[in-house]
């Protein structure tokens, strides 16, 4: 089973966890750490969890919010982290110990049951990359910061079946589901939901074209 959970978005910090269970095994993915390790640890505590449970980190790109504490965090606890080069660069090249696994666009690697595909966006970032997950039964694709939809950020996020955004502005009736504590990806059943402004066209666009269920994570 594929299922993910919000631990936090907004200027302050973003971080979404991602699990697969498979015979008796659970395999999890935090997807940026962006707030401070007793922050991080906190929110952890409220999904119950520790960060002795995470397997690996993938940091999409530099930005504080994004990158928070996933130097801190790798050293403390030896979690293997994945960033593109220019990210890494970005942020100074800091030495991880050996922890470091440098992605870049469309190669694909293994988190336990997890399989991750990064894929790169436009933002001003060095280097950014997005990322869908799967676990051979279900994909989850996921997207946070983007400039904008282009065909390779389309075609990446194609048949997924499920979409987790982070927005800065709301949405006008979109079918979306809100995120709950953790959210199994067992169907594409959509709900409405009335929000007071316009979503960015680049993540309408994605959601028009990837699927039928998206979370919103603002």
């Amino acid at each position: 089973m594929l299922r993910f959970r919000s631990l936090g978005s907004g200027s302050t910090g973003n971080a979404a966890l991602v699990e697969a269970t498979s015979a008796g095994r659970t395999s999890r993915l935090l997807i940026d750490c962006g707030f401070g390790l007793k922050q991080l640890d906190l929110r952890l505590a409220q999904a119950g969890l520790a960060a002795s449970d995470i397997d690996a980190v993938f940091v999409t790109h530099e930005h504080g919010d994004h990158i928070g504490c996933a130097h801190s965090l790798s050293r403390r606890n030896r979690i293997p982290v994945w960033m593109s080069e220019g990210t890494w660069l970005a942020t100074g090249g800091r030495d991880f110990e050996g922890l470091l696994n440098l992605a870049r666009d469309d190669a694909e690697f293994e988190v336990g049951d997890i399989c991750v595909q990064p894929f790169t966006v436009p933002h001003d970032a060095r280097e950014p990359l997005q990322l869908r997950c799967t676990d051979g039964n279900r994909t989850l694709g996921v997207l946070t910061d983007l400039g904008h939809a282009t065909a390779h950020v389309l075609a990446r996020l194609s048949g997924v079946h499920a979409l987790l955004l982070e927005l800065t502005t709301t949405a006008i009736c979109w079918p979306i589901r809100p995120i709950r504590p953790f959210s199994s990806i067992v169907s594409a059943a959509t709900t409405a939901t009335c929000r007071t402004r316009p979503p960015q066209r680049s993540h309408a666009r994605c959601c028009t074209t990837a699927c039928a269920t998206w979370w919103l994570h603002t």
